[in-house]
Parts: structure tokens; C-alpha cells; sequence
């Protein structure tokens, strides 16, 4: 595959069947990326059947999306800025969500390890880090 810029990702403005496999249980998870309301909008394609939350909501067409609140966001809905992080959105919550199955906990499970970002866009903000 061909490295993509973020900008030519927003110009794509849908990237389908993003393939995560979560740690530990290595259950795969399938996410589309949307670029809406100036930023990404991950959906879950196969939301695991779980009773208890698991931060996801309602998004047009019955389908879901991880709930992401950063720090001073007014809402739950928030779209993620970058491609980048809105890929670690989907991997850390994919990861939190297996351990919630496990341990009723929704948070990474202990001695998780570090996930490298082997994406074509590895590396690429769209804005300097802070």
C-alpha cells in the first residue's frame, strides 16, 4: 500500500475495514473511519456482544462509534483530530474492552504492551504536539 498523507485521507473521507487485533485475547475488531465534523469519527464494525458499557454511541444508520471525551471536550462526541490518534482510539479501546469482559474494568489489562503504529500514516500529525 502506498503511504497516505492525512490530507489525502480527509479527502478520502472514509477509510473501511481497519483491521485491530486486541491484546490479550487477540479478538480481531474491524473499524471504519469517517472524517466528519472536522475530524475522525471511529465506527466499530463488529461491536462485541457485551452487557455493561463499553463507550460506544449511537451513530446514524444503527451504527456504533467510540465515545471519546478529551480533556475539556464539551461533549462524548467529539471527533479525534488526526487519523493517527483516532487509530489509537480504536486500539486502546478494543484493548479495554477485552479486559472489561474479563474483569468487568474498562481499562487496558495490566502489562499491556506498548502498541507500535506500523500504519502508512506511523509518525504523522496534522498539527505540532503540544
Amino acid at each position: 500500500m502506498a503511504s497516505i498523507t492525512e490530507a489525502q485521507a480527509r479527502q478520502v473521507r472514509v477509510l473501511r475495514k481497519v483491521w485491530y487485533r486486541a491484546w490479550p485475547t487477540k479478538r480481531d475488531y474491524s473499524f471504519t473511519f469517517e472524517f466528519e465534523g472536522g475530524g475522525w469519527r471511529v465506527y466499530v464494525n463488529n461491536p462485541p456482544p457485551v452487557n455493561g458499557f463499553i463507550h460506544l454511541l449511537a451513530g446514524g444508520g444503527g451504527r456504533q462509534f467510540i465515545c471519546y471525551n478529551p480533556p475539556g471536550a464539551a461533549s462524548h462526541a467529539t471527533p479525534v483530530p488526526t487519523l493517527s490518534e483516532a487509530q489509537a482510539v480504536a486500539a486502546m479501546w478494543a484493548d479495554c474492552v477485552e479486559n472489561f469482559r474479563d474483569s468487568r474494568q474498562f481499562a487496558p489489562a495490566p502489562g499491556r504492551p506498548q502498541v507500535v503504529d506500523r500504519s502508512v500514516l506511523n509518525g504523522f500529525r496534522a498539527y505540532p504536539s503540544l
